[in-house]
């Protein structure tokens, strides 16, 4: 029971402040050993997205290289923790699901440009990454396991929910 459970929590991300399903898997993992591995263990990336890790996101960012970190966050998510950076650039889910590409901010639809794509626990951002890896981005990765693994390992004063 407890397995489908994280199964049916996992098959999508929460895109509304009312959605459970990501109160739900945090309230899983905070009582359980699970809290330091993959949010989704039976899915880790469903969308097949590659990855980097949070580590070299943030040697990446720490060294100044260039590349953007597009947050796919929505507006109250990130109240509550983000990554200030001059590399960060906003683009919600919610705004990309309806406006596509032209969501996009301008420097980001430089297809040879590097883009790590960035959420809560690294589901949303995968389905981003695959999407303009399908366009034709060569260089965009999903951050792997999200700004809350990002906040547990690397920086926590980024703020975590």
């Amino acid at each position: 029971m407890e397995n489908l459970l994280i199964q049916q929590i996992c098959l999508s991300p929460p895109l509304t402040k009312g959605d459970l399903r990501g109160i739900l898997l945090t309230d899983y993992l905070i009582k359980s050993k699970l809290k330091n591995k993959k949010v989704c263990p039976y899915m880790p990336n469903f969308y097949g997205a590659p990855e980097i890790s949070i580590q070299e996101v943030d040697r990446k960012l720490r060294t100044g290289e260039k590349f953007i970190l597009l947050d796919v966050r929505e507006k109250f998510e990130l109240d509550k923790a983000k990554i200030d950076h001059l590399n960060l650039l906003v683009t919600p889910l919610s705004r990309l699901t309806k406006e596509k590409l032209e969501a996009l901010p301008e420097n980001a639809l430089q297809k040879d440009g590097e883009i790590v794509v960035i959420c809560h626990h690294g589901i949303r951002s995968a389905l981003v990454t695959a999407w303009l890896r399908q366009l034709g981005w060569n260089r965009v990765f999903s951050m792997d396991g999200g700004l809350a693994a990002y906040a547990r390992e690397i920086d926590p004063a980024i703020g975590s929910y």
